[in-house]
């Protein structure tokens, strides 16, 4: 069993590790630009609203309804740990709902409309 958590941590450590886009705080108005930018606006949309960016799926895009956000995530069990569904070779995936508490910026009108940005 460690092992398949071996094979998940490494997995999402390639996705989420230091060199993987994330959102810092620290940027400069200099980056990010095009694609880059939307994907920082997208997580920093989702951080304010309280939903971990590396627990969404890529292909995953968020809805508001009535005043919440739905957004589908990677399931962790008790030690942190996203796993597998059982019998398959697919991550573990459930559904949040958490308050809206930040509108999206107007950047992400096309992204939560389901367009794939360029």
């Amino acid at each position: 069993m460690s092992d398949i958590l071996d094979l998940i941590d490494n997995a999402l450590a390639d996705l989420t590790g230091p060199d993987a886009m994330r959102w810092s705080p620290e940027r400069t108005p200099e980056q990010p630009t095009g694609i880059y930018q939307i994907l920082d606006d997208i997580c920093a949309w989702l951080t304010v609203n309280s939903i971990t960016p590396d627990d969404v799926p890529i292909d995953a895009v968020p809805t508001i309804t009535g005043g919440h956000i739905v957004c589908e995530v990677y399931l962790r069990n008790d030690a942190g740990h996203a796993y597998f569904e059982p019998g398959t070779t697919s991550i573990a995936r459930g559904t949040v709902r958490v308050p809206l508490s930040a509108e999206p910026p107007a950047s992400l009108t096309a992204w939560l409309a389901g367009e794939v940005p360029a």
